[in-house]
């Protein structure tokens, strides 16, 4: 199990290969960074590889941000999504938030709430994965 020492892993995934380049930039040696073009390849990657956060984008090719969410909520993933959309505004009337991602951030990035936003998904993976460890102590 992690702990808030341990470096957090966080996949992201948006069909803009400046976007993400910059955003694991940002991210630069704090975390462990993962990188998908589309919702079927950061799934694929997911059967792999334990994230703590997943930054999506809304818009891609092949599976965009809201199905692939939809797709992680049905195969049990319990990883705080963040949600990168290009219209705000919109964003806060969908139904992903109140399904469970974590929250959304609008583009253009802004550095110091993006950092702000991975580091409370990674906590807040932290303690889900204590509480399961607790349930998981308790069952045995």
């Amino acid at each position: 199990m992690q702990d808030m020492t341990t470096k957090g892993r966080v996949l992201i995934v948006d069909d803009d290969d400046d976007l993400r380049e910059a955003m694991v930039m940002l991210l630069g040696n704090r975390y462990e960074t993962f990188e998908a073009t589309n919702g079927l390849e950061a799934l694929a990657l997911l059967e792999k590889v334990e994230v703590d956060v997943v930054i999506l984008d809304e818009n891609m090719p092949k599976m965009g941000g809201h199905e692939c969410f939809e797709m992680l909520r049905k195969r049990a993933f319990n990883i705080p999504v963040i949600f990168c959309t290009g219209k705000p505004a919109e964003f806060t009337k969908k139904r992903e938030l109140n399904l469970g991602a974590f929250d959304y951030i609008s583009k253009p990035l802004n550095a110091e709430v993006f950092l702000q936003l991975v580091a409370e998904g990674h906590r807040a993976m932290i303690r889900i994965r204590q509480i399961l460890d607790r349930n998981d102590k308790r069952a045995s």
